[in-house]
């Protein structure tokens, strides 16, 4: 993924989860999966995600489902 600030993460099924941001040039709307032991970025598909960066800090994980 591309370097950004003001995203959301959160630790999902052994894996860091980091959701939008920003990239000084655009708000990101896009989702991925690092995985430590196969040390792999691994982009996340998502069918819509509002504009999350810096007023959103909230993300929930319930029944394997992002909130």
């Amino acid at each position: 993924p591309r370097p950004r600030d003001s995203h959301a993460a959160a630790a999902w099924g052994g894996r860091l989860v980091v959701i939008g941001g920003d990239d000084t040039q655009e708000y990101l709307r896009d989702v991925w999966a690092y995985d430590p032991l196969a040390n792999t970025w691994t982009e996340i598909q998502v069918r819509q995600l509002a504009c999350v960066g810096q007023l959103v800090r909230l993300t929930a994980v319930g029944a394997g489902r992002f909130h």
